[in-house]
């Protein structure tokens, strides 16, 4: 998701540029596989200790029946359809504010993001 937002910024700020100087598609790819494996290690640890702190009052029997309902079809089912709802929605937000950044930039320059080409923002 922090790919997203980077993936889409980054994006939005190329569209700024004069259509020659703009980055190739293999380069921006390039360039977020490599934030991508950056931001693992950092990630794991940060979900880890929110993991740790939100769950540290539970008895082991809570924790169990925990652990029982994500491994269940219905915990299954629930962690999918609420990673996808979060991952789309802040793929949408990201892209919102990429298109917005671009455009004040465009305002500011007193240019058209037309003159500068369309944005193009893919989803996450």
């Amino acid at each position: 998701m922090a790919i997203a937002t980077y993936r889409n910024t980054i994006r939005a700020i190329d569209t700024l540029l004069p259509y020659e100087r703009r980055s190739k598609e293999e380069d921006l790819e390039k360039l977020e596989e490599l934030r991508k494996a950056n931001l693992a290690p950092s990630l794991e640890k940060a979900v880890s200790i929110s993991l740790l702190y939100t769950y540290h009052t539970l008895t082991d029997d809570e924790i169990n029946q925990y652990i029982d309902f994500w491994l269940s079809d219905n915990g299954k089912w629930f962690n999918k359809v609420s990673a996808e709802a979060l991952r789309s929605a802040l793929a949408r937000a990201a892209k919102n504010i990429a298109i917005a950044f671009a455009q004040s930039y465009s305002d500011l320059k007193g240019t058209s993001s037309e003159e500068k080409g369309p944005i193009q923002i893919t989803p996450y």
